[in-house]
């Protein structure tokens, strides 16, 4: 926050953004897993009316919806886990990379991303751990290599 009450991001680094993934790939899937036990019927029908609205937006081009409905279906299965230290260290993460996120959808767009949301609501729905894990590693992933690709690149050629 700057003296004239603007907020300033600051600049992404190929360094920083290592670290953010990093941390992303060492918290989430560990959150997912620990949610795992918790989550019932209710909870995945909650979290697959998230990602139905991740696809509305993501074929409409609705850079907007697209980021909530992502981060609603996230956090949908992270804050059943009952950690909460964790749950603020991974909120803080999302913090810091989501200037980035909507500067890489607002220049690509968002059709052609590819989400691993169903391959995680089937391991949800099969009480599979280790599929859930690999699910939200996988989404991880294959997200940030497309913001790194769009942001840290767009920064080298300007």
């Amino acid at each position: 926050m700057q003296d004239n009450r603007r907020v300033l991001v600051p600049p992404m680094t190929e360094g920083r953004f290592r670290e953010i993934v990093f941390a992303r790939l060492a918290l989430e899937p560990e959150l997912a897993s620990r949610a795992m036990d918790r989550i019932g019927e209710a909870e995945i029908a909650r979290i697959a009316s998230h990602d139905r609205a991740v696809d509305r937006a993501m074929a409409d081009g609705d850079v907007p919806g697209y980021m909530q409905s992502n981060f609603r279906f996230h956090f949908a299965i992270y804050e059943q886990a009952g950690a909460e230290t964790l749950l603020a260290l991974v909120e803080s993460i999302w913090l810091q990379f989501g200037p980035f996120m909507r500067m890489a959808y607002g220049r690509i767009g968002t059709s052609t991303l590819e989400d691993h949301h169903q391959a995680a609501i089937a391991a949800l729905e099969r009480r599979d751990r280790g599929a859930l894990k690999a699910a939200i590693a996988a989404d991880i992933t294959q997200g940030m290599s497309f913001i790194g690709d769009a942001v840290l690149k767009h920064a080298e050629t300007t």
